[in-house]
């Protein structure tokens, strides 16, 4: 099966990227998949445009057998309905979902996966990256991270550790931005991860990315992480406490050895098994 995987390849920071990237990854490691990718970065676009070369699609667009789009309203909206050849089966995830915002090619594409619940979606939550297994080794004193493009949450974060004179460690946006290898492998150096969020739509994808460094993880209870409820022995979910005793609590496990790590939420809810819930998704509509 050959795949076009279309998106944004350009913009940084951006989590819409990031998924984009761990697609396309993760479906060109699946078995018996071709996958190429196409940037559709609007200044790619105008750029190709004015050298005369193929814009939106590649001129042999029409000869995969799926076209996929990473879609979101506001980090990737430049695609309508007619930009699609007629041939291949048109899929997307849609980051953001009805009533809040509907692709322009909503109603013309073939499968559609979202992170929730949506009528007549495929519900993929976002998935834990697999394929990074040269992860740093933790530092030996306590410490704890975020990893964060919005910044929800820190500043309470920041607030705790600087009252118990815990070490911190946040993305250092000077040193450039990193690809999300890289900022897993650094985040894996924490005894624990946090992702404090007050905000309350949509699913988190920087769960997911947490849990791909297979250390600890303190999450709030904003409905963003509702999708992770099923590992509450593997995870350090708020249940309405603040912050201060989790972590405690979190302080605690790792003095007396007794820390959780998301083993089965990274295997079960790994890309592997979601590039294949995708490919069965796409033999079912036909590919």
């Amino acid at each position: 099966m050959r795949v076009l995987v279309v998106g944004d390849f350009t913009a940084q920071p951006c989590g819409i990227r990031n998924y984009l990237d761990q697609t396309y990854r993760a479906l060109s490691n699946h078995p018996g998949l071709t996958v190429d990718k196409w940037d559709g970065h609007y200044p790619e676009i105008y750029r190709r445009r004015e050298a005369c070369e193929p814009t939106y699609l590649p001129d042999d667009a029409a000869s995969y057998d799926v076209i996929h789009i990473n879609w979101h309203p506001i980090a990737f909206n430049t695609y309508g309905a007619d930009h699609f050849p007629d041939g291949p089966l048109l899929s997307t995830y849609l980051n953001d979902i009805p009533p809040w915002s509907k692709a322009p090619f909503h109603d013309r594409a073939d499968v559609r996966f979202t992170a929730e619940e949506s009528p007549g979606c495929v519900v993929l939550p976002y998935p834990v990256a697999d394929w990074i297994d040269d992860l740093d080794h933790y530092e030996l004193k306590f410490s704890v991270g975020c990893s964060t493009v919005r910044g929800d949450g820190v500043w309470k974060v920041q607030e705790i550790c600087t009252a118990r004179g815990w070490k911190l460690n946040l993305p250092d946006r000077s040193a450039g931005w990193l690809s999300y290898e890289d900022e897993v492998r650094r985040i894996a150096r924490n005894s624990v991860n946090v992702l404090w969020y007050f905000e309350g739509r949509g699913k988190s994808g920087g769960l997911s990315q947490a849990i791909s460094s297979r250390r600890p993880v303190v999450c709030s209870d904003s409905q963003m992480f509702t999708h992770f409820h099923d590992y509450h022995d593997e995870i350090y979910f708020a249940e309405g406490r603040p912050l201060e005793d989790v972590l405690e609590q979190v302080h605690f496990d790792w003095v007396h050895g007794q820390l959780r790590y998301p083993r089965r939420a990274a295997s079960e809810r790994s890309w592997s098994n979601a590039t294949a819930q995708m490919v069965a998704a796409w033999e079912a509509a036909g590919a």
